[in-house]
């Protein structure tokens, strides 16, 4: 699957801004990375849109584009994914 990370609190990343991060599973591979100029409002409706065309792979948040990438089936980690599932963690 691909899991789009999109708000993250760990210990290794910035707090002070709001950072995404799309990984392909099961390689754990990441096809990007991002940070936001501003944290994302806390107590609030945030929209997420995620569009998968082919081997493009677009997510957005409230209308930002966090990331526009291209997943590659010939780099080492795997096919591109046609069907599956989709992940979102918070």
């Amino acid at each position: 699957n691909y899991h789009w990370e999109y708000y993250r609190e760990m210990s290794d990343c910035r707090m002070d801004v709001a950072t995404s991060a799309l990984i392909k599973n099961p390689w754990t591979f990441p096809l990007a990375y991002r940070c936001a100029h501003a944290p994302l409002e806390l107590g609030v409706w945030h929209r997420l849109q995620f569009l998968h065309v082919d081997r493009r792979l677009v997510g957005a948040i409230d209308g930002m584009v966090v990331f526009d990438v291209e997943d590659d089936g010939e780099a080492g980690h795997g096919p591109v994914y046609r069907h599956g599932r989709f992940a979102i963690r918070c």
